[in-house]
C-alpha cells in the first residue's frame, strides 16, 4: 500500500508540471498527497506504538532505523541495551531502570525521533 502512495504524487507531478501555472498547483497537490500517509504531526508522541512489555520495566525499541541515533543510548534511565547483530543493525531495545517511568520512555523516544528519519519506536510499558 505504501509503494502506491509513494507512486502517486510522481504521477500527478508528471500528468500537471507541463506549465509554470500548473507547477504551482501539482506543488499543492503533492504537499496535500504528503500529508495523508498514516503518520501523525511531528510533536505528537501519540505516534509512538504502544505494547506490553514482558517484564516490569520500561522498555523502548526501534525497528529498521534509519540515520543516527546519536547519544540516546547513552540517558540515564537507560539500564541495558541491545541490539540486532545484523549490519546495519534492524533492531534497538533499550529496558529502562526500575526508577524510570513514562516521561523518560517518551523522552528517549523523542530522542530517537529527532536523529532518525524512518523506523518504527515502540515503548513497552510494564507489565501490571
Amino acid at each position: 500500500m505504501n509503494s502506491h502512495r509513494l507512486r502517486l504524487p510522481a504521477v500527478l507531478l508528471t500528468m500537471v508540471a507541463a506549465s509554470p501555472r500548473r507547477r504551482v498547483a501539482a506543488s499543492l497537490v503533492v504537499a496535500t498527497l504528503g500529508g495523508c500517509g498514516n503518520a501523525l504531526p511531528v510533536g505528537d508522541n501519540s505516534e509512538f506504538s504502544r505494547k506490553a512489555a514482558t517484564g516490569d520495566a520500561w522498555q523502548v525499541g526501534v525497528q529498521h532505523p534509519v540515520g543516527d541515533v546519536g547519544d540516546c543510548g547513552d540517558d540515564v534511565a537507560i539500564a541495558d541495551g541491545i541490539m540486532s547483530a545484523d549490519a546495519p543493525s534492524s533492531r534497538y531495545l533499550w529496558t529502562l531502570t526500575s526508577e524510570s517511568d513514562e516521561t523518560d520512555a517518551e523522552r528517549i523516544a523523542g530522542c530517537l525521533k529527532l536523529g532518525l528519519t524512518d523506523g518504527t519506536i515502540t515503548i513497552y510499558e510494564p507489565a501490571e
